[in-house]
């Protein structure tokens, strides 16, 4: 249970770094040196930048993909009715049962 709920607390925070980077500039008529441009975070380096929002956005898709597994492995878990078909659940899922906490480090490891 605990992955799922890290999983998505890192998965809100990945989207917000993932949404912040973004920067609007505004120019008054097409003149580039009458520009004023806002940044959320002070990364006014374009390759710096750019870094930034790959990793982020790369974080933030791993960390949702990790929620949803987590959650739908808790749901079909609740869903069992006695210890057979859990153990029987569990043998079907092998290495997938681990999905969750792999799809977390890595996205914890990319950003």
């Amino acid at each position: 249970y605990s992955v799922g709920v890290v999983s998505a607390l890192a998965w809100t925070i990945a989207w917000g770094l993932f949404f912040g980077i973004a920067r609007g500039c505004y120019c008054l008529d097409n003149d580039p040196a009458d520009c004023w441009c806002s940044f959320q975070y002070d990364i006014r380096d374009s390759g710096a930048a750019a870094v930034f929002y790959a990793t982020s956005g790369a974080a933030a898709i791993l960390f949702m993909w990790s929620t949803i597994f987590a959650v739908l492995q808790i749901v079909m878990a609740n869903e069992m009715s006695d210890e057979v078909e859990i153990e029987c659940f569990l043998f079907g899922l092998g290495v997938s049962a681990q999905l969750p906490g792999q799809l977390l480090v890595l996205g914890t490891a990319t950003v």
